[in-house]
């Protein structure tokens, strides 16, 4: 068995308990973080679903049934070969090997993990995107010892991921327990907090125009995401409302804003994590009569409203990296688009020390884009309204906002 030493092996890169206490620590550092305003408004269920959505975890499954074989020659340590092979130490030798792939699906990261029980695999395992693979020497020109070594190797993954699993599923129950807990303690901290200003009698200095975005209304407004035909014959299209879009640029602008004057809810975050911020604000606001969940998440900064199996609206979350990204973003962003009349946003965090330049390049360079149809004017400093086309298909209009965030750098 290969023992290159510059490879982790699975499941012995980090104790799984301390992990799952970072993630917990880190769920009720986000809980205290909060605004008072947004703990103490915000609907309680909703809020822990949200809380264990983001901090839980997901099991990690093999695919066993779809192992595949990919067969080789590699130069050998006389070290690794069996006792009593007749072979001069420092020398290697040419030998047949055969690598083994394990698909699995799951968190990449999970796989260093230690479960408990733990139950060491001496075999070195590289752990890819999409498998796990492994690679046998064959020293004996045996299949069936081949074989019976792969299925061992196989087993003994199986069996530390069912000690993983149960290890994730125990995290998992009580992160709803811990979420409930913190959530009432700051919810009761905050109150008795009220309480004490109340009973000062002197009025309360409030800021002006301070932002709704964060109280969750009563009722959401239905999101009808219709189907219309163009012309006759042909396969009816999805029609997003063009106010229902444009309430929801407002609600994104008047969040990130609102962020903009809390340092606290940015510093120190990830864009998946600012997004999960906005769909946070945006779910309990509109309900989509299409699907069970209005704002999906797609790869890591995608906000989503899906019609069927197309998507009629994307918003893409992203640190601003310069020009050049900015006109990749809009590629991707257009590439996941097939409707016309579709509505998207992008929405940049600024973690820049000033904002000035940013904003002229967007303001100057968009317009260089080889789907870019026009302008639409500018809501204000930092929201620009364009219209772009399919990239495929000149006929088909992409109504696209970009709206900037400045979350300069603290200290």
């Amino acid at each position: 068995m290969l023992t290159d030493r510059g490879r982790y092996n699975i499941f012995a890169g980090y104790d799984f308990h301390q992990y799952a206490e970072g993630l917990a620590t880190a769920m009720k550092k986000e809980i205290y973080e909060a605004s008072p305003d947004y703990v103490l408004n915000v609907e309680y269920d909703k809020y822990v679903e949200y809380l264990v959505n983001r901090f839980g975890l997901e099991p990690v499954t093999f695919a066993s049934l779809d192992v595949s074989m990919e067969p080789g020659e590699a130069l050998i340590p006389a070290e690794q070969f069996p006792p009593m092979s007749i072979v001069d130490r420092g020398h290697k030798y040419r030998k047949p090997v055969y690598k083994y792939y394990l698909p699995y699906a799951g968190d990449q990261q999970l796989l260093r993990a230690i479960p408990n029980p733990d139950s060491p695999i001496p075999s070195v395992i590289d752990i890819g995107d999409d498998s796990v693979s492994f690679t046998i020497v064959d020293f004996y020109g045996n299949p069936e010892h081949i074989k019976t070594e792969a299925h061992r190797i196989v087993e003994m993954i199986k069996e530390q991921s069912e000690h993983l699993n149960k290890n994730i599923d125990d995290f998992n129950g009580a992160l709803w327990e811990k979420a409930r807990y913190w959530l009432q303690q700051r919810k009761s901290e905050l109150e008795k907090q009220q309480k004490v200003t109340t009973a000062l009698g002197v009025p309360i200095r409030r800021k002006g125009n301070p932002p709704t975005t964060f109280s969750v209304p009563v009722v959401r407004k239905q999101i009808e995401v219709k189907p219309r035909a163009v012309l006759p014959d042909l396969e009816p299209e999805p029609l997003l409302d063009d106010s229902l879009y444009q309430e929801m640029l407002q609600v994104i602008h008047d969040t990130g804003k609102a962020f903009e004057r809390l340092p606290s809810t940015y510093t120190g975050k990830d864009e998946e994590t600012l997004r999960d911020h906005f769909i946070l604000v945006l779910e309990p606001r509109f309900e989509s009569s299409t699907t069970g969940e209005t704002f999906n998440k797609s790869g890591k900064t995608d906000i989503l409203i899906r019609y069927e199996k197309s998507n009629v609206f994307v918003g893409e979350c992203k640190f601003w990296r310069g020009e050049k990204r900015h006109q990749e973003t809009i590629t991707q962003l257009l590439s996941y688009l097939t409707w016309r009349d579709s509505k998207a946003a992008i929405i940049y965090f600024m973690n820049t020390k000033e904002v000035v330049a940013p904003l002229r390049a967007i303001e100057e360079t968009t317009s260089q884009h080889l789907s870019f149809v026009k302008s639409r004017g500018k809501r204000d400093e930092s929201w620009f309204d364009y219209e772009f086309h399919l990239p495929d298909d000149t006929s088909r209009s992409v109504f696209v906002s970009v709206l900037c965030f400045h979350f300069p750098p603290i200290g």
